[in-house]
């Protein structure tokens, strides 16, 4: 027996460690991670039980109850034959040129699955949080971190070269002409956004990432795209200012977006369509679209059909099935007690500061301010985003429904 004094963590977790088995569909195992699995498996008696006695008297999670069973009818999902996601498809293979690309801009964001080469986000400012700002940063990259990409990576080639094969294969399954090569010309485009990319390092000191930019200096920056006619169109003004988390990105973005580029932009968004579609549509396309997951993750199995008809109903329906689950294993009761709880803490913070005698009156002041403007949340929500009373599920595919 490992002694207290020698190994605290072996000591204390001993007899959990001797039993602990990681699932053969994830990549870890800890006591939270265990929590999870009993919450699954509540979760999925409680959706199959109202998938035969529908919730008929709670409209949203009504729908999410449609959505489930949609999700978890494999007959249909097999026998799909693709043709929405075809069509997607078709919106970029119809782009014959990169002056196609920068007229139909604000008809792929409005009208289309495609990923574009950049991303533009209405959120809350961080330095100003009444408001809201347009964030502008760049595509996320194939590989976990920047780090991957070094020469010296024991993991790059393999990863890459196993996400192209992967690639090309889900492309084929929509019968794409030349599937292969737009598979590797897709990862020829990733390649070049490696050194404009933040590093984890980077991102994780998120505030020092927080770059506003004038509108007029941020317009006039770009050569290649009209951003001043793409930002009035996406959000029908002209904002003070554009914040730019990906300095690198931005400084960089006419020397990777554009014309000489196009051939591999316009791959990579064919990639992109594909592979967000495959958790959408059949068995096999699930389990190609997972598969690369599974590869970096050192997965053994993919998630099962009932596992994966919950993830993807949680994915759409979050705080629905949050609501449903917070009131039926935590209750009203529950959450009023923490709530009593937490304000008894943040008085207790507020005494502690005021008597506090090296801080000055005007950060104690602050302090006791912020203390009193807090916000709890516990457990579940009080009420829904209005966002989930106008989701319906309709008759069309489930993919259709999805997107």
């Amino acid at each position: 027996m490992t002694r207290i004094q020698d190994d605290l963590f072996i000591a204390v977790n001993a007899e959990w460690l001797a039993q602990a088995q990681i699932p053969s569909d994830k990549p870890r195992i800890s006591a939270f991670d265990e929590l999870v699995l009993i919450n699954e498996k509540n979760l999925t008696a409680d959706l199959q039980k109202m998938s035969v006695e529908l919730p008929e008297d709670n409209p949203e999670l009504l729908e999410a109850i449609k959505f489930y069973n949609k999700a978890g009818d494999w007959e249909a999902r097999n026998n799909s034959d693709f043709s929405s996601v075809s069509k997607e498809l078709d919106k970029v293979q119809k782009l014959e040129s990169f002056e196609d690309f920068r007229e139909h801009l604000l008809d792929l964001v409005f009208h289309s699955q495609a990923s574009l080469p950049f991303s533009m986000n209405v959120e809350a400012d961080m330095k100003d949080a009444v408001h809201h700002s347009l964030g502008f940063i760049g595509p996320d990259l194939i590989l976990p971190d920047t780090t991957y990409y070094s020469e010296e990576h024991p993991r790059k080639r393999e990863l890459l070269e196993f996400w192209q094969k992967n690639s090309g294969d889900i492309l084929e399954k929509f019968h794409l002409e030349d599937a292969r090569e737009i598979a590797a010309k897709a990862v020829a485009f990733d390649s070049l956004l490696v050194d404009s990319a933040n590093t984890s390092e980077e991102w994780a000191k998120y505030a020092e990432l927080y770059h506003p930019v004038p509108f007029e200096e941020f317009v006039d920056h770009f050569e290649n795209i009209d951003f001043r006619a793409f930002v009035k169109g996406l959000v029908h003004t002209e904002p003070e200012k554009i914040v730019v988390f990906e300095k690198r990105f931005y400084e960089n973005f006419d020397s990777i977006v554009n014309e000489e580029n196009w051939p591999l932009i316009k791959a990579w968004m064919l990639v992109k369509i594909a592979r967000k579609a495959s958790g959408l549509l059949s068995d096999e396309l699930r389990l190609l679209g997972s598969a690369y997951g599974r590869f970096l993750s050192n997965v053994a199995e993919a998630r099962s059909q009932e596992k994966h008809q919950l993830d993807i109903t949680e994915g759409y329906f979050s705080q629905v099935i949050g609501l449903f689950y917070g009131l039926k294993y935590f209750g009203e009761e529950a959450k009023s007690d923490v709530k009593r709880m937490t304000s008894e803490m943040i008085k207790v913070y507020q005494e502690r500061l005021d008597k506090n005698e090296w801080l000055s009156r005007a950060t104690i002041d602050k302090a006791i301010e912020k203390l009193s403007a807090i916000t709890v949340f516990i457990g579940y929500p009080d009420k829904l985003p209005e966002i989930y009373s106008k989701l319906k599920v309709g008759s069309g595919s489930l993919y259709e429904d999805a997107c």
